[in-house]
């Protein structure tokens, strides 16, 4: 008994001097100020990119539950996509969301287009949905290694310069300019698809003075289609300011 005791003992002092050469853990951060653990990371940008040099330093709006993005990156979408931050946070009631898609595929009758602005609840809803749906595109398209499409890159070179060409129609008079464009601020996510009648997904985002970014929608066109054809629609509707007030 005496020896079962003594190696006990022995086994005692053992561990309370390892306990005590060991560097106490340090105390959790405070919950409010916990980041936003994001599944997708960002999708990493070259040093020499413009696009690197545009989030360098900006708030993304990952950092705490609170944080207000000065710039819009891959792991926001990704983000918003999970659940992790609520969709509504970057709506505004007054514009609602832009739900465009051109899609009129190969059949002798075309499939029409759909051009909705989603008020209240259904705004925030229908932005989620779309947000998931370019991380699920995103996954599909890195399946196969040899050939990866899809992926979901976001660009900021507009949303502190405004695009001069914002909108802007192909020249009717056949000109190589285009004409008719708004100077506006915006940065966009795009998922493009593997080719012809493929989605490519575009999702648009404005400067907002309270959350940092709004979104305005997402345009969903044909693989195919000329771009400048099917965007000036999309970008008179985004220019609309208070569409959703009664």
């Amino acid at each position: 008994m005496r020896q079962v005791w003594f190696v006990a003992a022995t086994v005692a002092a053992l561990c309370g001097c390892k306990k005590k050469d060991e560097a106490p853990a340090p105390p959790p951060p405070p919950a409010d100020a916990a980041p936003i653990a994001v599944d997708a990371p960002p999708i990493a940008v070259d040093a020499g990119d413009p696009e690197a040099a545009a989030r360098q330093g900006k708030r993304t709006g990952l950092g705490t539950p609170d944080e207000v993005p000065e710039v819009v990156v891959e792991a926001l979408v990704a983000a918003i996509a999970a659940g992790k931050l609520p969709a509504a946070r970057f709506v505004d009631p007054a514009e609602g969301y832009l739900e465009h898609i051109i899609m009129p595929g190969a059949m002798e009758k075309p499939d029409p287009d759909v051009i909705k602005r989603h008020c209240g609840a259904k705004a925030a809803a229908r932005f989620a949905d779309d947000a998931r749906t370019l991380l699920r595109e995103q996954a599909e398209g890195t399946k196969d290694p040899a050939y990866v499409d899809h992926e979901l890159i976001c660009s900021n070179d507009f949303l502190a310069t405004a695009d001069p060409a914002f909108g802007a129609r192909p020249d009717p008079a056949g000109g190589d300019a285009p004409v008719g464009g708004t100077p506006w601020r915006y940065a966009l996510c795009r998922s493009g698809g593997a080719g012809e009648y493929d989605a490519n997904y575009e999702l648009l985002f404005a400067p907002d003075a309270t959350r940092g970014v709004r979104v305005v929608g997402m345009l969903t066109w044909e693989g195919g289609m000329n771009p400048a054809a099917v965007w000036p629609d999309f970008a008179r509707d985004a220019l609309k300011v208070g569409a959703c007030k009664k």
